[in-house]
């Protein structure tokens, strides 16, 4: 089970892997817990690409299979909400002379995952500079937003220095967590990740995301972190993996 897991959360498709992936198709005798699993582990749309790149459709229970391809097509739908609700944030800060970088499940899903709703997300993540944090998190409120209950005044005071980000902010179900720093440390002396962001195009829309070699080295601290809460999703570890493919070998942010 954990062999088939592993291949079903890759991307892309590797023609190497289907034999292997056809002979552990056909031994699974509990499909209804395997799509737990699947869905546990936030790779529902990885594995009905997966298996349907590796023309094993006819090899999985119509059911299960029907079970996959709703759960490929929520995720389609679902990435595309998320990336028309950013558009609004992206506005409003940009009007504001605000920039701010996109971080984990959008950036990854509109560059390494094609934009194709594979990619599973439930909010969207950005990150500011420190001195922007409070006016982003101020503006967005502004404009229709909320935040959740503050734990006390002295809370509001000091929610810069206690953690990575600020309280997330909701519009409409629509959730967003304000970055003001990538690691539990802060940022490294050398790395100024919001002026070395890279430009992109989200949905014909001017973006920012990480330099890959940071962004590796975020997801990795963002995986670990999740690890050693007990809370460890195939989904982060398939970014890894596919970030980290793409890194040169002889590259130091690939240890």
């Amino acid at each position: 089970m954990r062999e088939l897991l592993l291949l079903l959360c890759r991307y892309p498709f590797e023609e190497k892997n289907r034999e292997i992936l056809s002979k552990l198709v056909s031994e699974v005798q509990d499909w209804q817990n395997l799509i737990q699993l699947i869905n546990a582990h936030g790779i529902i749309a990885l594995a009905a690409y997966n298996i349907k790149e590796a023309g094993l459709v006819k090899n999985v229970p119509e059911g299960a299979m029907t079970v996959l391809e709703h759960g490929y097509m929520k995720s389609v739908v679902r990435n595309s909400w998320l990336t028309e609700r950013w558009k609004e944030v992206n506005t409003i800060l940009t009007n504001a002379g605000i920039k701010h970088v996109v971080l984990k499940g959008m950036a990854l899903e509109h560059t390494l995952y094609g934009s194709r709703g594979l990619r599973q997300m439930t909010d969207n993540d950005i990150l500011v500079k420190r001195e922007d944090a409070i006016k982003t998190w101020n503006l967005l409120m502004q404009n229709g937003f909320s935040r959740g209950l503050i734990k006390s005044p002295l809370h509001t005071r000091i929610q810069l220095d206690i953690g990575k980000h600020l309280p997330g902010l909701s519009k409409n179900d629509y959730l967003i967590d304000i970055h003001h720093k990538l690691f539990d440390n802060g940022n490294a002396s050398n790395e100024d990740p919001v002026n070395e962001a890279v430009e992109i195009t989200i949905d014909k829309t001017k973006a920012w995301i990480l330099p890959e070699k940071l962004q590796l080295k975020y997801l990795k601290g963002h995986y670990k972190r999740h690890a050693a809460e007990g809370y460890c999703q195939l989904r982060l570890y398939a970014d890894i993996v596919l970030l980290d493919n793409r890194m040169p070998y002889d590259d130091p942010g690939c240890t």
